[in-house]
């Protein structure tokens, strides 16, 4: 049901969101916002195509470090259309939860998004996610 896919979703930003946050201190400048779920009265234009309504996202502003990968925005997006894209280091995906194994997927090649947020968070940041 849309309900348990809500909750569901939700879960996985809050485990995101708790295990980044045990890493702020040994990761300065980094910034973790937590959005809403969006309505199209939040959008200023009703025909921008950079607004796309969702049912939830965090945000997690990582800062430059030095090293071979600059900071950048990882963006975790509830999408109404029961799946969950992620906008990373290696790019973008979106994914699925497989009800078996109790796991969130790649749509397009079943890899685990917290497998893939956990390799580009340590090639960034401090630290390694209790996801």
């Amino acid at each position: 049901s849309p309900q348990q896919f809500l909750s569901i979703a939700n879960d996985l930003l809050d485990k995101v969101e708790s295990a980044v946050l045990k890493l702020k201190n040994n990761n300065e400048g980094l910034e973790i916002i937590r959005h809403p779920a969006s309505s199209s009265g939040d959008a200023s234009d009703a025909d921008d195509s950079e607004f796309r309504q969702h049912l939830g996202q965090l945000e997690i502003k990582v800062p430059s470090i030095e090293g071979p990968y600059d900071g950048g925005t990882y963006m975790l997006t509830i999408n109404a259309d029961n799946n969950v894209a992620l906008q990373c280091l290696s790019g973008n995906f979106t994914y699925v939860y497989n009800n078996t194994t109790g796991e969130w997927v790649g749509q397009e090649d079943g890899h685990s998004l917290l497998g893939i947020l956990t390799r580009d968070w340590i090639r960034q940041c401090h630290g390694v996610p209790d996801f």
